[in-house]
């Protein structure tokens, strides 16, 4: 609810009229699944929401290859940050103090956004005395310290980081396929697949992470936003953003990687 009322808040603020009843027409189409027991009308309703966001196909293009080509971007783009985000929002519950004072080690100064100051005591290698710190405060707690391990492992390394960003783009792309297959399903068929409680799982993050995306993206302008457009800005700001983490460049990542991997310019 809180997540709910904030989001209209800023939609009421940031974007023009026509789409401003847009955003608010899916919104609450998506809280429709939400208060839904029935896990066929969540994903119906959910799927609902996302082809209100998003414009209608041209015709002649496949529905399902217009809302992958507009909805992958929205989902991926922050998703390197909000992965840093929650592993530091869990170890800020856990340890407190312990763990911010680790991140407020001079260092560290020069980065002033907590969870990107997070991000570089993790992957950059000068850090190094920094990760062994956050290790042995982790020391008792074997899923944290897997946490840690993957997002050192994943976006240490360029080449790791390109590998991560490219297979996560492929497997949110075949799963909004899924999605969308299991929606036929459902309206022209009748047929429940068995996997239907996952795939619902799944767009509810699909959906709140590009909601979350777009809006965060239309406080960046002075004037009000039209939701096209922001889309498909979001779009071009993430084919740079592929583009750069590309190849297999087998070097350290550097503190400009880490910044556009998750500085505050992705939040």
């Amino acid at each position: 609810m809180k997540n709910t009322q904030a989001y209209t808040h800023r939609v009421l603020e940031n974007f023009d009229p026509p789409s401003t009843g847009r955003l608010l027409g899916s919104i609450n189409t998506a809280a429709l699944a939400r208060t839904s027991p029935n896990t066929e009308n969540q994903l119906i309703s959910l799927w609902s929401a996302i082809e209100v966001l998003l414009s209608d196909p041209p015709q002649g293009v496949p529905r399902i290859s217009h809302y992958v080509h507009y909805l992958v971007p929205c989902i991926c783009l922050r998703h390197v940050r909000r992965q840093f985000v929650a592993v530091y929002e869990e170890l800020l519950v856990s340890y407190r103090s312990k763990f911010t004072k680790i991140l407020r080690e001079e260092e560290l100064f020069g980065i002033q956004d907590h969870h990107t100051r997070f991000a570089a005591a993790l992957c950059l290698n000068e850090y190094e005395r920094l990760r062994e710190k956050l290790c042995r405060l982790c020391s008792e707690n074997p899923l944290a310290l897997h946490r840690l391990f993957k997002l050192h492992r994943d976006y240490s390394q360029f080449s790791e980081a390109a590998s991560a960003i490219g297979g996560h783009q492929k497997r949110v792309e075949w799963q909004v396929h899924r999605i969308y297959r299991a929606r036929n399903q459902l309206v022209h068929a009748g047929r429940v697949p068995s996997y239907l409680q996952s795939l619902v799982l799944n767009l509810f993050e699909y959906y709140r992470g590009s909601i979350a995306t777009i809006v965060n993206r239309a406080r960046k302008d002075d004037q009000l936003s039209e939701v096209d457009q922001v889309v498909a800005e979001i779009g071009i700001e993430y084919g740079i953003f592929k583009r750069h983490f590309s190849g297999r460049d087998d070097r350290p990542l550097t503190r400009a990687d880490l910044y556009r991997l998750v500085g505050m310019a992705n939040s």
